[in-house]
């Protein structure tokens, strides 16, 4: 029934189903439900494609070749309108990078502009925790940009300015 549930027309089922993909599928069910996992990724709201990043990151966890296919659709949810998609996104981003840092190097320019962001306070006030705009999301992109500058000088340097203000800004 969770095949049933991710085709359905309810947002109420589509996440339980996505939140029970992630936590009690094994590598075995992937491929079965894969395909109904990724048409979420372009569902109207965003609380549901969140949970189908979430999901696929759990896939990736689970067996990385299952979802290898798909860095096109990871890298379109780091670009969605919604911040927290793009949350959601990171962690895929931040095993990537542990994995091979040279898969996302070339997404460098686009975890400095989202840090930016971060720092210049354009993220919803949710994201904040006592007054810290968005701690999670700093912590993820800098590890990641920490995992892609390693032995790229030129990558290194178009990371300094963000890195100096993010530096700046933990001192008030």
């Amino acid at each position: 029934t969770i095949l049933k549930d991710l085709t359905s027309n309810n947002v109420l089922e589509n996440c339980m189903a996505l939140t029970v993909a992630s936590k009690m599928i094994g590598p075995d069910m992937i491929p079965a439900l894969l395909p109904a996992v990724v048409a979420k990724l372009k569902h109207p709201r965003e609380l549901v494609r969140k949970k189908a990043v979430l999901a696929l990151h759990h896939f990736f966890l689970k067996n990385s070749s299952s979802v290898s296919h798909l860095h096109d659709d990871f890298r379109r949810a780091l670009c969605d309108k919604d911040p927290g998609v793009m949350e959601a996104s990171l962690g895929v981003f931040l095993d990537l990078a542990k994995e091979d840092a040279r898969v996302v190097r070339d997404l460098s320019a686009s975890f400095v502009a989202i840090l930016k962001q971060v720092i210049d306070r354009k993220l919803p006030k949710d994201f904040d925790y006592h007054s810290v705009p968005a701690p999670w999301i700093q912590v993820k992109i800098l590890k990641i940009l920490a995992l892609i500058g390693i032995d790229d000088l030129k990558c290194s340097e178009k990371m300094y300015e963000v890195i100096g203000l993010c530096m700046d800004r933990a001192d008030l």
